[in-house]
């Protein structure tokens, strides 16, 4: 019907196919009416006709589904039909009757629509994936274990005044500026963390540490002014540093956790799970407070400043052995 009217040879809709219904035939007709002014102006005038023709064929006869997916279903099928393999000599006459199948299962469609007040909800599976491998098994590679410190410390060593350990945990007296040597000297790439609670002070609990031919801290709660962060810089302590500084009060008879990722080029420092500063850099501009000093640029250790507390973990993960290799005291 469509190529017949571009050809200007219009041939009636019921020479193609004897069972249309009459309504439908109509709506074609009005639809591929040569003077613009019979057609349709709008598809609100298609929709009005067709709800029409649906409250007239008694309703019952076309129930909607309640799964909104059937009339979706139900064009997919009707497209797999339409897909014969035809010859040349019948594709003349098979378009037409394509395009008129395909005009009537989209009226279809739209009456279904217009009929359920126009709400179709989609019915799409939702499809779980699988949960994923952690990079250690996807590789192939097994993650470093952390080491436990705490029960290796030698308490005879010349630091060791005010400290003391008991039940696998370390204490330390309210004393100005107590630190400890922890007994391990990384010569790599190493994550270092301390879970501790302080009873008394409002001072610094500090982590000493290593980063190639550097030592210095990272300092949570420092200089009376809540002050947290890496010193020394460039020989910059906390209170001189321009940026890379925090603020963060410990509360007392709380536990945190300090961690120190410790790589090549860089060092970030974490207060329990949050990022609070970070270094760029190798570690030749690092340099230690003298309070601190452990009498060794190659060790570990922890300090509290003027503040009693309790040290229940203290751990060390190499992470990569690095090309670097330093001379290691025994």
């Amino acid at each position: 019907k469509v190529v017949a009217h571009i050809e200007r040879k219009p041939v009636p809709i019921t020479q193609l196919r004897n069972d249309i219904p009459s309504e439908v035939i109509h709506v074609l007709q009005r639809m591929l009416e040569k003077d613009s002014r019979k057609r349709y102006q709008s598809p609100a005038e298609v929709v009005g006709e067709l709800k029409s023709f649906l409250k007239d064929t008694n309703e019952t006869s076309f129930t909607p589904s309640e799964e909104p997916t059937s009339p979706v279903i139900s064009i997919e099928t009707h497209t797999e039909k339409r897909t014969p393999q035809v010859s040349k000599r019948n594709r003349n006459t098979l378009v037409p009757i394509v395009g008129v199948t395909t005009l009537a299962i989209v009226c279809g469609v739209l009456l279904w629509w217009v009929s359920s007040n126009g709400t179709i909800k989609s019915n799409r599976g939702h499809v779980e994936s699988g949960p994923a491998k952690l990079e250690s098994e996807s590789n192939g590679q097994t993650e470093p274990e952390w080491i436990e410190l705490i029960p290796e410390i030698d308490m005879n060593q010349p630091l060791s005044e005010n400290w003391s350990r008991e039940g696998g945990e370390l204490h330390v007296d309210a004393t100005r500026d107590a630190h400890l040597t922890l007994p391990h000297r990384p010569l790599g790439e190493y994550d270092f963390e301390v879970r501790f609670t302080r009873q008394t002070g409002q001072h610094s609990i500090a982590m000493i540490f290593v980063a190639g031919s550097g030592q210095a801290t990272f300092e949570v709660d420092a200089w009376d002014t809540d002050l947290g962060g890496i010193q020394l810089i460039d020989g910059l302590d906390l209170n001189q540093q321009p940026r890379d500084v925090f603020r963060h009060a410990l509360e007392n008879d709380t536990e945190y956790r300090m961690l120190l990722r410790v790589r090549r080029d860089s060092i970030e420092a974490y207060l329990n799970e949050n990022l609070v500063t970070r270094y760029q850099g190798d570690g030749s501009n690092l340099s230690l407070l003298g309070m601190w000093n452990l009498g060794n640029q190659n060790s570990l250790g922890i300090g509290a400043f003027q503040s009693r507390t309790t040290f229940h973990s203290i751990r060390i993960r190499p992470v990569e052995a690095s090309p670097r290799s330093p001379t290691v005291e025994q």
